[in-house]
């Protein structure tokens, strides 16, 4: 045992908590990390899909399978359009990206790049494997197509230059994961955006009378979509339930009927709806010769509003009105002194666009909330400073030793 002469003594007393309460925070802070770090040994992980074997050769040599599906990346699916290029981790890091390109980086046909916007939007969240499989040929089909005058199918390529062999993976494909690649083309072309949304207003609305409010959702070629949710808002009106708010689907006609009784003299609904982006964003990864991915949330809402005059009921009285009915003195009508008819309008529709592959930390829904607690955060962070602080004292105590 060293001794000190007492004056050290009583230094080096003095040190040891100071030391033993800096190990500590460091331990403290290391702890803190890990928990808040991504696993280190994150791997892929195949989520909805089929596998299709063997896979398509590549760099002289063949390959076992390639998967046509959606991958899992912070927990939620998401759609590769670099064929061949590394599979994503599950805890791959992503940055904003451009307008979605091919894997050559020339820009997509606008009517592909609509049609790609539509499937996301319908089919980016699917659970069926053979409907996967089928967007995943789809996807990689638009993207990684051959080019006239290259070589981009020779077996001999490397994962950057080989090209998307879309006959050789239709073929190996389950019969109703082909049908399904049928299904979506012609659903795609049937009803790829941009999509128009319109509400018209009962043409008698009588305050306490219930009357029939139509919304209308259609394609670019004008036809009604089916099968789209529909959020409504109800002001100066209710529903039969006595609520305002509700959500419909439209019918195969593209339109969805709402009943509901005016409650007061302007009674309004306000209609909202997410459409197909009018292009597909990408995602670009933090990681060289990584997918790019794209996800549902390749869109943008539409919100329409119409708004029509409540009129009270032949013997009412309003708010203001003096006279024996709707017309009479002080009405609403001829020669009344209050405001005069005013015929229903209908707002500008309001789309705000949504990058299609916007990581799921970042796009949050409504209804979706993030909450913690301060201390915990303000501690967590402290802890964390303090084990940074001791490494790099740590670090300059070496370098001068």
């Amino acid at each position: 045992m060293p001794v000190y002469p007492r004056s050290n003594l009583r230094s080096h007393r003095a040190t040891l908590p100071r030391v033993f309460s800096v190990l500590a925070a460091f331990a403290l802070g290391a702890f803190a990390l890990g928990a808040l770090a991504p696993p280190a040994n994150a791997e892929y992980q195949e989520d909805t899909g089929r596998p299709v074997t063997p896979g398509q050769p590549f760099g002289g040599k063949s390959q076992p399978g390639d998967w046509l599906g959606s991958y899992l990346v912070g927990g939620k699916p998401v759609f590769c359009v670099a064929f061949e290029l590394k599979a994503p981790d599950t805890g791959e890091k992503y940055q904003p990206g451009d307008e979605l390109r091919t894997k050559w980086g020339d820009p997509l046909p606008a009517a592909t790049a609509a049609n790609i916007s539509y499937l996301l939007l319908r089919y980016g969240d699917t659970k069926d494997p053979d409907q996967a499989a089928a967007l995943a040929h789809l996807l990689h089909s638009w993207t990684a197509a051959p080019r006239a005058g290259h070589d981009d199918l020779n077996p001999a390529n490397d994962f950057r230059h080989i090209g998307y062999d879309a006959p050789y993976h239709l073929a190996k494909l389950p019969a109703e994961a082909r049908e399904d690649v049928r299904e979506l083309t012609a659903d795609a072309e049937a009803n790829r955006g941009p999509w128009t949304a319109a509400v018209d207003a009962p043409r008698e609305d009588k305050v306490g009378d219930a009357g029939d409010w139509t919304i209308t959702v259609r394609n670019a070629k004008g036809k009604g979509v089916a099968k789209v949710p529909v959020t409504v808002e109800l002001a100066d009106a209710k529903l039969p339930d006595g609520s305002a708010k509700t959500t419909v689907t439209t019918g195969d006609d593209g339109r969805a009927k709402i009943r509901a009784t005016p409650a007061g003299p302007d009674p309004r609904l306000v209609a909202g709806l997410s459409a197909p982006a009018d292009k597909p964003y990408v995602r670009f990864p933090v990681s060289v010769d990584t997918q790019r991915v794209v996800s549902t949330g390749g869109e943008k809402h539409l919100r329409v509003e119409k708004a029509a005059k409540g009129k009270n009921k032949p013997g009412q009285h309003g708010p203001g009105e003096n006279g024996p009915g709707e017309n009479g003195p002080g009405g609403n009508g001829p020669g009344g002194n209050g405001p005069g008819h005013h015929p229903a309008h209908e707002a500008n529709q309001v789309p705000t666009v949504i990058p299609a592959g916007a990581p799921p930390s970042v796009v949050l829904r409504a209804g979706t909330t993030t909450s913690g607690s301060a201390t915990g955060f303000a501690v967590t962070g402290g802890l964390a400073l303090a084990g940074s602080a001791l490494v790099g004292f740590v670090a300059r105590r070496r370098t001068k030793g």
